[in-house]
């Protein structure tokens, strides 16, 4: 049985200096610079939550080429465009795991699509993650994407740590059994709390905490 945990949350939005002039606002910190990822056309801004997992807030890179597949987390999506246009939405959540193939073989016997483990990098990190070849997410990002990171390098190790940590994670979804039954076999069933989607649109909500006490939300 592979081993898997929470890695880290993608903070979607539609320009990269607005996103963080966003998150500044929200928690009262400036979430440093990242890097670039070629094969997708975006780039990051990101910090480290404690115990290997970070937050990212990542948007279209303007300046670079058009990549020659859709890009990852649906930012090819008018619908997501029109949404990351206006506020910072949390688009992915991503479970790291050691073995990612036979991840992805259990999430194939629950019913689920992640598409398929592809190699991407980050200057010199390196890493496979499962995104699907239209480039959207399953409900709505509830479903998690896997990664697996090479060489046993994490990037958390080298993030800025403000002391901003996760207080929850909640996945609204239209078939919450399936997800819970999926979480459950991964042994992650208590890093989201999984939900019906009643009255709103299948996605995450997460719940910060941060170092003076105040909570801060988003999604």
């Amino acid at each position: 049985m592979p081993n898997l945990r929470f890695d880290h949350i993608a903070l979607g939005a539609f320009d990269l200096e607005q996103g963080v002039q966003w998150f500044n606002e929200a928690t009262g910190f400036v979430m440093p610079a990242g890097g670039k990822h070629p094969l997708m056309g975006t780039h990051n801004h990101l910090t480290a939550t404690g115990n290997d997992g970070f937050l990212e807030v990542i948007a279209i890179d303007h300046k670079a080429d058009a990549p020659t597949r859709k890009r990852w987390f649906g930012f090819d999506e008018e619908a997501t465009r029109a949404r990351i246009s206006k506020q910072l939405v949390p688009l992915a959540w991503v479970l790291g795991t050691d073995d990612i193939d036979a991840s992805l073989e259990i999430v194939k016997a629950h019913g689920f699509d992640m598409g398929p483990a592809i190699e991407l990098t980050r200057g010199d990190l390196r890493w496979r993650l499962s995104v699907r070849d239209d480039g959207l997410v399953s409900g709505g990002g509830t479903v998690p994407a896997l990664i697996q990171w090479r060489d046993g390098r994490h990037p958390s190790q080298n993030m800025k740590d403000f002391g901003i940590r996760i207080d929850y994670i909640r996945l609204h979804n239209d078939r919450p059994d399936p997800l819970r039954a999926l979480l459950q076999d991964f042994g992650c069933d208590d890093v989201g709390e999984v939900v019906k989607a009643e009255g709103r649109a299948e996605g995450i909500e997460l719940g910060l905490l941060l170092p003076d006490g105040r909570k801060v939300s988003f999604g």
